[in-house]
């Protein structure tokens, strides 16, 4: 999610911060190919999830409040229905194949169409039983004075749920059997933390924060340590992040043109060792926002459709709306 575009992101002044990074990469890049393109470009794309088991595309649209499934046919269907379950708009899934489960991160925001007013603020992690959508757990932030929306998170290996919250700047884990959501880090410590992703053999997780870079967080103790940039390469407006072995994709939609980039992790996670822009200013990416592994490609959005969307939760009146599309760019291990 991209928190200039979004009432749940606090006040960040990202706008001027673009524009300031509109000269990073100004030459078009581009790598990727299509894998498919929706029909209605008012869903407004956020996350999606790929379950190889069922040739099964997961995508959330935050505008419909709706979790679409796309199988190998092109058919598409409700996995979950309009507002089903209680379900506010839903920014990130994650696929649990152990447990049969999709988490989804879902925030009641004015983007989504019909959320009630009262419930505006209210925040929570939900799973469904991936055979057929039914609601299997629900697990609610309390709710505090302050603004908070859970709207990014990651499956570690061990079952074990992290979840940033883009607007009250905390972090959360939520462990298996657990019905509570424990602090990692308390509201505040970060400005908007969007995507995480768990480092493999570690009790650390790897955070992008919109406004400041790149953080690897403890679990254990909370402590925070930021990534310096490798050498003039920015590492500010990160939304999705995906990591493989000691390689992260990263997701730019706050830098200008948008991005797609692979950095290098030394061994120990440590520091960033390379940067590459795999795709940028390329016609079609309009505000990236996720993707995910599938096998040696990165599967993104590259038209989410946040664009077109305005800070009142509606689509700006004359704007032109794109089609949401999927694109794929080889990743050689």
């Amino acid at each position: 999610m991209r928190p200039t575009l979004l009432a749940i992101a606090g006040a960040l002044c990202c706008g001027a911060m673009t524009a300031s990074l509109a000269a990073q990469q100004p030459a078009p890049i581009g790598h990727s190919d299509s894998v498919l393109t929706l029909s209605d470009p008012t869903l407004l794309i956020e996350d999606l999830a790929w379950d190889a088991r069922t040739t099964t595309w997961y995508l959330s649209s935050v505008h419909q409040r709706r979790i679409l499934a796309i199988g190998r046919d092109g058919a598409i269907r409700d996995f979950v229905p309009a507002a089903g379950s209680g379900m506010w708009s839903p920014f990130a899934v994650a696929l649990d194949t152990t447990r049969n489960l999709l988490w989804v991160a879902t925030a009641a925001t004015p983007e989504g169409l019909g959320t009630p007013k009262e419930d505006l603020g209210r925040t929570a992690v939900l799973a469904f039983e991936l055979g057929g959508g039914r609601l299997a757990a629900r697990h609610e932030l309390p709710r505090l004075s302050t603004a908070q929306a859970l709207a990014d998170l990651a499956l570690l290996d061990d079952g074990t749920v992290i979840v940033s919250d883009s607007r009250g700047g905390g972090l959360y884990a939520l462990r298996p059997g657990q019905e509570r959501l424990d602090v990692v880090v308390p509201p505040g410590t970060f400005r908007s933390p969007q995507g995480p992703a768990g480092i493999p053999g570690t009790h650390e997780v790897i955070v992008a924060d919109y406004s400041r870079g790149l953080a690897r967080v403890d679990r254990r103790t909370g402590a925070v340590t930021w990534f310096a940039p490798p050498g003039d390469f920015v590492l500010k407006g990160i939304d999705g992040i995906r990591l493989r072995g000691h390689t992260l994709i990263v997701v730019q939609n706050g830098v200008r043109p948008n991005r797609v980039a692979r950095l290098e992790l030394d061994k120990r996670y440590d520091r960033i060792i390379s940067a590459e822009i795999l795709e940028a200013g390329t016609p079609g990416l309009s505000e990236p926002t996720h993707g995910t592994w599938v096998g040696d490609d990165f599967v993104f959005i590259a038209n989410s459709g946040w664009a077109a969307m305005g800070a009142d939760g509606n689509f700006t009146a004359g704007a032109t709306l794109e089609l949401p599309m999927l694109r794929r760019l080889r990743v050689p291990r």
